[in-house]
């Protein structure tokens, strides 16, 4: 079975599905054609749905982005493949994957505050715990131009919290799945390439708060960080991280962090901040990905395919962890006229701000020190 739906608004065109064929749901005997409108956003998509004996509910995915991207980034277009559900417990305690949505091509810098629904099938009832999708290709526009970006990572999986996402019979449910990327940016003499690793998690949409209005492909939830039920998840997921001590030269990086909070914290990456010509502009003088290993590099997509080693450090309450660079930090190009490249010199401040996987970021000044 096929199913195909076509979305086109604020730079998105999403492609979306239902399962079948994986041996799990079967039988299929009748087509609904629905076209549904949000906003400006126009969709029509033609869903097969199953007869078959096994207990069944509806299971949709919303999509959200909270991106740490270099300042001058305008657009991030990802085209992903088919975003998935696990379940454990049916037939037989079988691990199970459903398929929710097939791929599609996003702009993640247009979905920072807002999710929208992406996908939807019909599922068997029971306990959905993770999520997955595949990431095929994307594209940065950074000062006005578009980049190729290499992707080290090519499925991502993770977890929907709170235990999981139940589904009942012949009730909606659904999850916000929170894609966020840290785009890395590294200057190769006049021009500069990228590199983006992910971390992705479900947040479930509390009963209270759902309506099966949202289970339609192309509906939206705006002003997502307004609404308590986010807010709240968001706040007690995020740990709370503290600068102990820094030093930044030209040809080396040190940072030294504690969690000092009650829950984990997934640190990403690493920017090196400066003022831009305006009061208050800032710029990206450099970026770093952060490794599992507690390493810090700026080639790191080259180095994640190479070895074993995966983006993204977890950082436990009450751990510290040394982030340390040596060698010639490879600075990027002004954003502003006359576009030259960027340095760090003495007695100039910087920031060195620090990218948690899931959105929040934080920063610290610092001044050149100990150079050569």
């Amino acid at each position: 079975m096929v199913l195909v739906g076509v979305l086109v608004a604020a730079g998105i065109i999403v492609s979306v599905s239902a399962l079948e064929g994986t041996g799990v749901i079967t039988n299929s005997s009748s087509i609904v054609t629905t076209t549904a409108t949000s906003f400006s956003t126009t969709i029509s998509t033609t869903t097969q749905i199953s007869n078959s004996p096994q207990p069944t509910g509806t299971l949709a995915v919303q999509l959200t982005d909270p991106p740490n991207v270099p300042i001058g980034t305008t657009h991030l277009y990802v085209k992903y493949g088919d975003i998935e559900a696990h379940s454990t417990g049916l037939f037989g305690n079988e691990s199970v994957w459903f398929t929710l949505a097939k791929g599609g091509q996003i702009d993640l810098m247009s979905t920072v505050n807002s999710s929208i629904t992406v996908g939807s099938a019909r599922v068997s009832v029971g306990t959905y715990d993770m999520a997955r999708i595949a990431i095929s290709n994307a594209t940065a526009t950074f000062a006005g131009k578009n980049y190729t970006i290499v992707l080290p990572q090519s499925q991502i999986l993770g977890p929907i919290i709170q235990g999981g996402l139940s589904v009942q019979t012949n009730t909606s449910s659904g999850f916000v799945l929170q894609l966020s990327p840290t785009l890395i940016a590294q200057q190769n003499g006049n021009s500069t390439a990228f590199a983006m690793v992910f971390g992705v998690r479900g947040i479930p949409i509390p009963q209270s708060q759902w309506d099966d209005s949202l289970a339609k492909l192309g509906s939206q939830i705006g002003l997502l960080q307004t609404k308590s039920w986010w807010s709240l998840q968001q706040t007690r997921l995020q740990g709370n991280l503290t600068f102990i001590s820094e030093l930044l030269s030209n040809n080396s990086l040190l940072l030294v962090l504690e969690n000092t909070g009650t829950v984990n914290v997934s640190l990403s990456g690493v920017s090196v901040l400066t003022s831009g010509p305006s009061p208050g502009s800032l710029q990206t003088v450099a970026t770093f990905v952060i490794l599992n290993n507690g390493s810090i590099v700026q080639q790191g997509a080259r180095l994640i395919q190479a070895t074993q080693i995966s983006p993204g450090l977890v950082l436990r309450p009450n751990q510290t962890v040394n982030l340390l660079f040596v060698g010639g930090i490879q600075t990027l190009d002004s954003i502003y006229p006359p576009y030259s490249q960027l340095s760090i010199v003495p007695n100039q401040h910087y920031i060195l701000q620090v990218e948690e996987t899931f959105g929040s970021t934080k920063g610290i000044g610092a001044t050149f020190c100990c150079g050569r």
